[in-house]
């Protein structure tokens, strides 16, 4: 656990081949982010305490409202890094606000 926030999770892990690897979970209220060379089997054993919904399982898309990403590099395809960006958040808040705005009939 990190001691600066305690839905920061770090677990020391192994590469497939041997190299060492930090693993990361990240929780906030019911949302996870399992970085990982094998996150399946976090979440599965994560599964036998929480119940996890089987269609959140798989490449993660958003994270408590933000998108996620993953890219490679062209010089270094195995190589990839993990990217967060706000559009569907923003997008979001427009689309709330807009309404709002109607309602009131400041349009």
């Amino acid at each position: 656990m990190c001691k600066a926030d305690n839905d920061v999770w770090y677990m020391p892990t192994l590469k497939p081949d041997g190299t060492k690897h930090c693993g990361c979970i990240l929780v906030h209220t019911d949302d996870i982010l399992c970085l990982s060379m094998d996150p399946k089997s976090i979440l599965d054993y994560l599964d036998q305490c929480f119940l996890l919904k089987p269609e959140s399982r798989g490449p993660q898309r958003t994270y408590i409202g933000a998108n996620i990403g993953r890219h490679s590099f062209n010089d270094e395809p195995e190589v990839y890094c993990w990217s967060m960006g706000s559009q569907t958040y923003v997008k979001g808040a427009v689309r709330n606000v807009e309404a709002y705005i109607r309602e009131l009939g400041w349009n």
